[in-house]
């Protein structure tokens, strides 16, 4: 080991192409070293740029489905001197974009031609994911929604509750929708602005697409036993809580860095006591939990991806024993804590095919703690046990080519999966075999 990293071994360590020996060896020298910490967080800062560039670009391509993700690499048209955050960037910059296009094909050819994956990176430190064989039964489409009375715009979050009556976030307009299990509108409520029962969760167009300037579509949403509803209003920096039937019942937070402050607002849990969870991005990066009425409790910090690399939360989850789960959309790692905000575990799902390129958007628990997410960029859903072993996986084909950009993601008492789709408009439900 070098005295410093070379600009080649810090590339090697962003894109996560290291084995689990060199990336351990890198690790500890990390530790000691805090130059070679501030030139990885440099270069982790433009690889998330590069990320956030092709999605937008990938996004508003037509049609998608002739767009790879090496294709976007090569077209985004970036230039040294618009991503440079120094001057010693400039080479590390060319390089990583090269490096990456690279990777992702031979990946491609790799995973085609010889069925060889890599070696597992940052897995739980009690397991080592493995790829088990996909099931052969693909899940039932049983139905799939538009909207009514007005066509959806952008959904992002979804939720159930104990009668398995679904709600919709439906972004690009502005408002909540509700249906039952079977896809019947039941209600709706809401409208863009500021006052209470107006929501506005931040959705812009590109090139006749709807997209955020996030790249998710805005407002997390979340219902307790009682089958009231709470909604992360973005960028009106608050939560609202509304009964069943949407009347709206308080409300709180407002823009700033305090205790009860939200800067932007990216999800919204509920564990089993009722208190809710509001997880923020930039600039935060944080946790904040409060009692069912609004009343501050505590909040902490997300800590590192991995030494000297940052994280910024996506999405958030709860699962049956109460352990929260924070889900990185860049690095696709979560990280898991318990109520009390004490850090438990980072480890990255690694879905069937290591050699694919993932995004994960959303993530989600069914009855039976297994966990589901929503993988943006390759068009599929990842189904993992509690002790996140891979378990299977289906993709576009399972919906007739309606799974372009996956947003929202939640599963029902059956084992029923509902899918929110942001390119297409759509929100789907399928049936597991």
């Amino acid at each position: 080991m070098t005295k410093h990293l070379t600009d080649d071994q810090l590339i090697n360590y962003a894109i996560r192409t290291l084995t689990d020996d060199q990336r351990a060896e890198m690790d500890h020298h990390l530790t000691a070293c805090a130059d070679c910490r501030s030139r990885l967080t440099e270069q982790e800062a433009v690889q998330q740029r590069i990320h956030n560039k092709i999605i937008t670009r990938r996004n508003s391509a037509t049609p998608p489905s002739r767009l790879t993700y090496v294709a976007m690499t090569m077209q985004t048209g970036l230039s040294n001197r618009g991503l440079r955050s120094g001057s010693r960037l400039n080479p590390l910059f060319s390089g990583a974009l090269a490096a990456a296009a690279l990777l992702a094909l031979m990946s491609l050819l790799i995973g085609m031609f010889s069925g060889a994956r890599q070696a597992t990176v940052n897995p739980l430190p009690t397991i080592t994911p493995t790829d088990t064989p996909v099931t052969s039964m693909p899940p039932e489409l049983v139905w799939k929604i538009e909207g009514y009375p007005d066509p959806l715009k952008s959904p992002g979050g979804l939720a159930l509750d104990s009668q398995s009556n679904l709600y919709a976030v439906d972004a690009g307009n502005d408002r909540i929708l509700k249906y039952d299990r079977d896809g019947k509108f039941l209600t709706q409520w809401g409208s863009h602005g500021t006052g209470d029962n107006q929501f506005n969760f931040g959705i812009t167009t590109l090139n006749g697409s709807n997209y955020t300037e996030v790249a998710t579509a805005g407002g997390g949403i979340a219902a307790d036993t009682q089958g009231n509803i709470y909604v992360a209003d973005t960028m009106n920096a608050r939560i609202q809580k509304f009964d069943n039937s949407g009347k709206f019942l308080l409300k709180w937070g407002s823009a700033g860095d305090s205790a009860g402050q939200f800067g932007h607002l990216v999800g919204i849990a509920i564990d089993g006591q009722g208190n809710v969870y509001a997880a923020e991005d930039d600039p935060h990066s944080r946790i904040q939990k409060f009692d069912s009425n609004g009343q501050f409790l505590l909040q902490w910090n997300t800590r590192p991806s991995d030494k000297g690399s940052s994280f910024h939360p996506n999405d958030i989850a709860i699962d049956q024993q109460d352990l929260i789960y924070l889900l990185d959309l860049v690095s696709g790692s979560v990280q898991t804590f318990d109520g009390a905000g004490r850090f438990i575990s980072n480890w990255t799902p690694h879905c069937g095919n290591r050699n694919v390129i993932t995004a994960l958007s959303s993530i989600t628990f069914d009855s039976s703690g297994n966990l589901y997410a929503a993988d943006r960029l390759s068009r599929r859903i990842c189904k993992f046990d509690r002790n996140g072993q891979f378990l299977t996986q289906w993709d576009d084909s399972a919906a007739n080519g309606s799974l372009k950009l996956l947003q929202g993601i939640v599963v029902d008492a059956q084992g029923n999966v509902y899918v929110a789709e942001t390119k297409n408009n759509l929100i789907l439900k399928f049936r597991q075999p």
